[in-house]
C-alpha cells in the first residue's frame, strides 16, 4: 500500500485497484502530493523547454533577452510555488510534492544538458547543485510551515484555555 502522504485513494480508485486496471499516476487522487508533484514537474520542464527554445532558436527575441529571461523566471517561480500554496497546512505533503516535482525538473534539466553541452556552463549550475538547491528550499519552506502550524495551534489552545477560565470565573460569585 503506498504511503498516505504521497497517495490517498478514493473509494472508486480502491475498487479499480482491486481489478488491477490503471497505473499509479492515473489512480493518484487529484489532491494528493503524488499528482501535484507530477504536474509541477511537467510544468517546470515545460517552462525550461520553452525558455531554451526561445533563447536558442528564436533570434527575434534576442533584443529582449532580459525581459524574456525575467518572464521565464517569474513563470518558473510561480509554478514552483504550487506545492507550497496547495499544501500550506500540510508540510509533509508540501515537501513530498515539491521534491517530486523538483526531481522531475532536475531529470529534465539533465536530459537537456545532454543535447546542449554548454547548458550547465551557461547557467553555472550542475544538475546536482540544482537538486540540492531545490531540496533545501522546499525543506526550509516545509519546516517553516510546520513550525508556524505548531505555534499557531499552541496560541489557539492557550486562547481557548483563557476563555474557559474567564467564563468559569464569571459564573462563580465570591
Amino acid at each position: 500500500m503506498p504511503n498516505k502522504v504521497l497517495y490517498s485513494p478514493s473509494r472508486a480508485e480502491k475498487a479499480s485497484s482491486e481489478t488491477g486496471r490503471g497505473s499509479l499516476v492515473a489512480r493518484a487522487a487529484p489532491g494528493s502530493a503524488l499528482s501535484t508533484g507530477i504536474i509541477v514537474g511537467v510544468l517546470l520542464n515545460g517552462v525550461m523547454t520553452a525558455s531554451i527554445i526561445a533563447a536558442n532558436y528564436v533570434p527575434k527575441l534576442e533584443p529582449y533577452a532580459a525581459e524574456r529571461n525575467a518572464a521565464s523566471y517569474a513563470v518558473f517561480a510561480g509554478f514552483s510555488l504550487i506545492p507550497v500554496i496547495r499544501f500550506l497546512k500540510r508540510p509533509a505533503q508540501m515537501l513530498a510534492a515539491g521534491l517530486l516535482g523538483w526531481m522531475a525538473f532536475v531529470a529534465g534539466y539533465s536530459i537537456a544538458g545532454l543535447s546542449l553541452p554548454t547548458l550547465f556552463d551557461a547557467l553555472r549550475t550542475t544538475p546536482l547543485e540544482a537538486l540540492v538547491q531545490g531540496s533545501v528550499l522546499y525543506g526550509l519552506t516545509a519546516a517553516i510551515s510546520w513550525d508556524m502550524r505548531i505555534l499557531l495551534g499552541r496560541t489557539r489552545r492557550n486562547m481557548a484555555q483563557r476563555k474557559v477560565r474567564a467564563l468559569g470565573r464569571i459564573g462563580t460569585v465570591s
